[in-house]
């Protein structure tokens, strides 16, 4: 947990944005709208990223059923300070 990596947005949706990450391409990879970060900060609906926006993220969890990673995504391009 905590491993940064880099990966482009493939839709977002009203519960957050999905993340397609390269080193690991059958696995979803969400971030909850809530986890969206802007400066530190929970970021508001015109700060969420758009799809096909490249940007960094830290992985938070996963889980093994769906195989699914969850991430904090750095709208800002730098992970929380």
């Amino acid at each position: 947990m905590g491993m940064l990596v880099t990966g482009e947005v493939v839709d977002v949706r009203s519960f957050g944005v999905i993340f397609r990450i390269a080193e690991y391409p059958d696995v979803v990879a969400v971030a909850d709208t809530i986890s969206i970060l802007w400066r530190g900060d929970i970021a508001l609906r015109e700060k969420w990223p758009t799809k096909g926006d490249v940007l960094a993220a830290s992985i938070v969890g996963h889980t093994e059923h769906n195989r699914q990673i969850k991430l904090r995504l750095h709208c800002d391009g730098l992970p929380d300070q």
